[in-house]
């Protein structure tokens, strides 16, 4: 390895970690605020379950003494990682940009915030869902049996749907930056329906963790539906390139 080699690595090196170490503090001390937070970050969390608990004459319990103390800082973290997203997210964008190229700098940004506004829409999906998938869980139950639910079980399942969901919702911009490098077109996207509705209610089946038709197909549909939605940007994106390049090569008059 030649020397300047070598030390553009070593500069790489610490620019990564001086980054990962910025990151930390900001989930940190977000951390440490969130815990602040937690009774009203509780309450709207947990609230889909203590409804139907509640309305079954059930419960919610914790089995040793420090499960309650673990909740609360499980909570406080995901607050804190929550709020410390965009800074996180600054960190990691400043460190890989100037290694993509312009036109993938260009493609990549623009969907940024839209892939925010689609992981909050299917975290808020999830939550409304979940007002109904519990009732209908808690009454597969026979007749007799009490529903206790134990605190950190029930919070990171919700944590888990929520994360599912939001994850799930993303595909779009997966799609949309491919088409706009270049690398599928509108046209293989919408030949492709079959497959992708199989692939969907797969990809449903494998991230909700519980594992109900219910809750697969509330989410499979809304994701065929964004599908359909990508294609049809698909079109539009490919058309404007299309254009684009047609006027690029056209001989001056």
């Amino acid at each position: 390895m030649r020397e300047d080699d070598r030390a553009d690595l070593v500069h790489h090196l610490e620019e990564l970690r001086s980054r990962i170490i910025r990151s930390i503090a900001y989930v940190g001390v977000l951390t440490m605020v969130g815990w602040f937070f937690y009774d009203h970050a509780y309450r709207l969390l947990m609230l889909p379950v203590t409804k139907a608990a509640t309305a079954a004459g059930g419960k919610i319990i914790f089995a040793n003494p420090l499960e309650a103390f673990w909740v609360r800082v499980q909570v406080s973290v995901v607050l804190g990682v929550l709020a410390a997203g965009p800074l996180v997210f600054w960190e990691i964008w400043s460190f890989v940009a100037p290694g993509l190229r312009r036109s993938e700098r260009r493609a990549l940004l623009p969907l940024l915030p839209i892939s925010a506004v689609l992981g909050l829409a299917g975290a808020a999906l999830c939550y409304a869902v979940s007002f109904r998938m519990f009732p209908w869980v808690i009454a597969l139950a026979p007749p007799g049996v009490q529903p206790l639910f134990r605190m950190s079980e029930t919070v990171l399942l919700i944590a888990k749907l929520l994360l599912a969901f939001a994850a799930s919702f993303q595909m779009p911009i997966i799609l949309i930056f491919l088409v706009k490098v270049g690398i599928v077109s509108p046209d293989f996207l919408a030949a492709k329906r079959r497959e992708a509705i199989i692939g969907l209610v797969i990809l449903s089946a494998v991230v909700t963790p519980t594992g109900d038709a219910i809750t697969m197909l509330m989410l499979a549909a809304p994701l065929y539906l964004l599908y359909e939605g990508t294609v049809v940007v698909a079109r539009f994106i490919y058309r404007r390139r299309e254009a684009a390049i047609k006027e690029s090569i056209a001989p001056s008059p």
